[in-house]
């Protein structure tokens, strides 16, 4: 890949704490793409431009949502064919990097484009075995579930149509929300990475959820535990299917 033609960007919450800064700078330093990190809290007016309903006030969520559309206008700006989105407490596997250059290989062979490709298994959605084919990693979905958005790679005609989304009809939904919105509307075209390299840190048990609002039923080590098991359960249910 050029250097200029992908940039990273990290949705990251500086009040977070020093873990999650700690821990995505490790996720990251061997990658030889270029990131930015995403911190920049929105003004009033970002607010009101872009947000209407529950996320048209001051909020956690509405901070993270308005930082993966600030990574898309950079995008826009700066004319980068794809962006690399990760939030702060994305795990990833050791053949990340080899994996996403097959995969963006994939991409520009077939042509693909308006594309929302998830590359995480945190909510242990695979491609059924049935689909699988040998060589293949990249596989177009019916866009019902684009898999969350802690770890994703989009190209440029998708982070315009979703700005232009935006800037349409303003946003009142989380992002995994608008994303799946946008899906249906047929505004980008949903892809899964088939194996998945990339699971949410919140999700394995790593650290707790940035918006967790009550106390958490089981310690971190027994969720780490119950997704370890529930990652192999599920990735079995998928094969067969």
């Amino acid at each position: 890949m050029k250097d200029s033609e992908i940039c990273g960007y990290i949705i990251h919450w500086k009040g977070g704490g020093a873990e999650r800064e700690t821990h995505i700078k490790n996720q990251i330093k061997n990658l030889s793409i270029p990131f930015k990190f995403m911190e920049k809290e929105p003004s009033d007016a970002e607010i009101e431009r872009d947000f209407k309903g529950g996320l048209a006030v001051r909020r956690g969520i509405t901070s993270c949502t308005f930082k993966h559309f600030e990574s898309y206008r950079d995008m826009i700006r700066n004319n980068f064919r794809f962006g690399l989105i990760f939030e702060n407490d994305i795990v990833l596997n050791k053949n990340f990097e080899i994996s996403l250059q097959k995969a963006v290989a994939e991409i520009k062979e077939n042509g693909f484009e308006n594309i929302f490709l998830s590359l995480e298994d945190s909510y242990f959605r695979f491609v059924p075995g049935s689909r699988r084919i040998k060589g293949k990693t990249v596989y177009k979905t019916d866009g019902k579930n684009t898999r969350c958005a802690a770890a994703y790679l989009v190209d440029l005609k998708a982070a315009q149509n979703l700005i232009s989304e935006v800037e349409r009809n303003k946003c009142g939904r989380v992002i995994d929300h608008f994303h799946t919105n946008c899906a249906a509307l047929k505004i980008i075209d949903v892809y899964w990475l088939h194996p998945t390299i990339a699971s949410q840190g919140s999700r394995v048990g790593l650290f707790a959820s940035t918006f967790q609002e009550r106390k958490l039923k089981y310690p971190l080590f027994i969720r780490a535990l119950s997704y370890k098991l529930q990652r192999y359960y599920k990735r079995f249910l998928w094969f067969i299917r």
